[in-house]
């Protein structure tokens, strides 16, 4: 058996696996985004078991290469392997907790053993090569995808939401005129694209770099006379790439891009740039992580001195993130407050005026920090040694790339294909002829483009293309979830480990550990993590289905009747994981059931009881959501059943989301409005005063103050001046 080829493919395997995650949209929930009576077509994407496979199959190709790298006594990085390993006891045991941790820290951990691994298997600059090439084909597909939401579906979408506001708003879960609903329309209607990705700013973030390494390759196919048949398409891969960040909108992306661009050009040319590399790479990311530190003291200064500096409004929030996310590793240094329990735990200590209810900080260190406690700085040193390689390596001349191996780039391309069209073949008949050509086209462009990749794939500026790419993402990870959100993250430190330097060395014991130790991993994220998930992921299916096949209209008691049997199989889902959100989707099922059966009231009390129920049990889980659901179906149950008890469980209840949620306008909106249903008007009056406090603090989004309605109920209350206005 030719060991050496065995490496070479596992890593082949690790750079497609990467690029997959790329291509597709990783769903949250399988069918529940919307609800599936209104909107009976699902989300179509990746469902969590099967990213978390995708996963274990990595897990399992750097199990392989390692090996193979042990048995050619090759030798090992010490220092890589042990703060590889030293967060991973932390990250299983938040797994087993259930709840969606695992479905969050699954993707750190592959991404994080893709980073250490291919630092080990990219030392054979062949396979350095193939890895680089394939992660970099991926720009194809989803420039296509871009430029279409740019040009076609983004205003066609806008158009459509301008006529059916109020529609849309209702298929998301949204109330029109909350914070939310307009933060949304502001979004929807900017018309930014975002390619599979859940943002704009993550497109830019794989774009940038992608444009940074086609430079490199463009230059080095001009140097080896080949500016014809391959500089030129990589030329224009480079402008293509490069475009797709500027109407990404974008700022940090476009600023790195410029930065990472004019930083590849000079060490083209200079080698005294090159052998600064190192230091350059850490320069760049301590600024990018004080950012936000400096823009708060602008603020400090006066304010008016942030208020003209482009992207220092967003900086400023960013800061917020920071105060909120440094309090939680104060509260919890040793074990965070769990890879899924950022969002809720935020909300307890956000600044006043903090406008945003958010998934993570926006930062390597203090993301990882607060989520899985000190020992994710581990997992920090590992990003930086590891860029510190990279920057320190001499970008020397090598060899051309083999003949022979000319094949694999495009079989990895097809690899990194493959979920994707799996995905796509569920939503063939519901995609227009224009969508269906983009994406057959932007697959077979994935194959040429790694092929032209790979062949150009030689020389200096080659090598130092990766690294200021590398650096570049790196960088970006500090003001950006890309080191945190599971689309990004695998991508992002696969090609951290592939611009690594080579790690010189002999032996077998530190890469055979490595290997059976990701092994391991591999056989425990499947029998623990991947089955369990599988079976939730089918209940909740079977619920959707109950509710898209239902007889008749799903209306009226007989709509009841069929989200009721839906509730029943998501409660039954959650037993499975114990994720607060499914009881989130239950309680939801449970109110419009309650809705549908309006006309016999003591069916709709039933329901109500239901779903306060699911939403308390989903409070007592952590899910300030599913207290706020429960709250909503107490004050129902109270006006239809005329049940004065069950206002005074909504108000206890909401004085616990209060307490959770401190900062938040609508917290004391909702106690405000309890208090007045009991008749204690100086509650009523107190937690308006507080409401509104909280709502002038927000001084840096405007779009998601109180609607003026709500302002102007409390304004009725505050000054006395009678009942507030009816609210419909």
């Amino acid at each position: 058996m030719n060991l050496a080829a065995v490496s070479r493919s596992a890593a082949v395997l690790i750079a497609a696996i990467a690029s997959a995650r790329c291509l597709v949209v990783l769903l949250p929930e399988t069918w529940f985004a919307f609800d599936p009576v209104l909107d009976p077509k699902p989300s179509v994407g990746l469902a969590p078991h099967w990213l978390m496979a995708l996963d274990a199959l990595l897990l399992v190709a750097a199990s392989v290469g390692l090996v193979c790298e042990g048995v050619l006594r090759r030798g090992g990085s010490r220092l890589s392997m042990i703060l590889w390993v030293i967060p991973v006891p932390l990250c299983l045991q938040w797994a087993f907790v259930g709840g969606h941790h695992g479905q969050v820290v699954l993707p750190w951990m592959a991404g994080v053993t893709a980073a250490m691994a291919l630092a080990h298997l990219c030392r054979d600059p062949h396979t350095r090569r193939l890895v680089v090439a394939i992660l970099i084909a991926v720009a194809a597909p989803i420039a296509l995808q871009a430029l279409t939401q740019w040009g076609w579906d983004n205003p066609d979408t806008a158009a459509w939401f301008i006529g059916h506001r109020d529609e849309a708003l209702a298929l998301m879960g949204l109330e029109p005129g909350s914070s939310a609903a307009m933060v949304y329309e502001r979004r929807l209607l900017e018309g930014t694209p975002s390619g599979w990705f859940t943002s704009a700013n993550l497109l830019a973030t794989v774009m940038a770099a992608c444009a940074i390494v086609f430079a490199g390759l463009t230059f080095a196919a001009q140097r080896q006379s080949r500016t014809a048949w391959v500089g030129g398409p990589l030329f224009v891969a480079c402008l293509v790439s490069a475009g797709v960040v500027g109407l990404s909108g974008s700022l940090a992306g476009l600023v790195l891009l410029i930065a990472g661009v004019v930083i590849a050009a000079c060490g083209f040319r200079y080698k005294a740039i090159r052998v600064w590399g190192g230091w350059i790479a850490i320069m760049m990311i301590a600024m990018a992580a004080i950012a936000p530190v400096a823009a708060a003291g602008l603020e400090a200064m006066g304010g008016d001195q942030a208020a003209g500096i482009p992207g220092a409004r967003s900086m400023l929030i960013r800061w917020q993130y920071d105060i909120g996310a440094a309090r939680l590793v104060a509260e919890a240094p040793l074990e965070g407050v769990g890879p899924a329990g950022f969002q809720d735990a935020y909300a307890s200590v956000r600044v006043p005026g903090a406008p945003e209810e958010i998934t993570s900080p926006h930062s390597m260190m203090l993301g990882w920090m607060s989520t899985i406690g000190v020992a994710g700085l581990s997992w920090v040193l590992l990003v930086l040694v590891l860029m510190w390689r990279a920057g320190t390596s001499r970008f020397e001349e090598d060899d051309p790339p083999s003949v022979a191996l000319g094949f694999v780039a495009p079989i990895g391309a097809v690899l990194a294909i493959l979920p994707s069209a799996m995905v796509t073949c569920q939503e063939w008949g519901d995609l227009d002829e224009a969508s269906q050509l983009v994406r057959v086209f932007g697959w077979a462009l994935m194959l040429p483009l790694a092929w032209l990749a790979w062949r150009a794939m030689q020389g200096m500026a080659v090598k130092w293309a990766v690294f200021v790419a590398a650096a570049v993402l790196i960088t970006q990870a500090q003001v950006e979830m890309s080191l945190e959100s599971s689309a990004t993250v695998v991508w992002v430190l696969a090609m951290l480990g592939a611009a690594a330097a080579p790690i010189a060395g002999r032996g077998r014991a530190i890469p055979l550990g490595g290997g059976m130790l990701s092994g391991v991993l591999a056989i425990i994220v499947v029998a623990y993590i991947v089955l369990p998930w599988w079976k939730q992921d089918q209940l909740i299916e079977r619920a959707a289905q109950a509710l898209v096949y239902a007889p008749g209209d799903a209306s009226g008691l007989e709509g009841a009747v069929v989200r009721g049997k839906a509730s029943a199989l998501l409660n039954d889902a959650w037993i499975v994981q114990h994720d607060p959100r499914v009881l989130v989707y239950a309680a939801e099922q449970q109110l419009a059931a309650a809705a549908d059966a309006a006309s016999r009231p003591e069916i709709s009390v039933l329901h109500l009881g239901a779903a306060a129920k699911a939403g308390g049990v989903a409070m007592d889980s952590g899910s300030i959501a599913g207290g706020r659901l429960a709250i909503v179906a107490l004050a129902a149950k109270s006006d239809v059943g005329n049940d004065r008890e069950a206002l005074l469980a909504a108000m206890t209840l909401a004085e616990r989301v209060a307490a959770a949620d401190p900062n938040a306008a609508m917290s004391w909106v909702t106690i405000a409005r309890l208090a007045d249903r009991l008749g204690d008007q100086a509650g009523a009056s107190a937690a308006w005063k507080r409401a509104i406090e909280s709502d002038n603090a927000n001084t840096l989004d405007p779009a998601q103050r109180l609607p003026k309605s709500i302002r102007d109920e409390a304004i009725v209350v505050i000054e006395g001046r009678g009942q507030p206005p009816q609210r419909q």
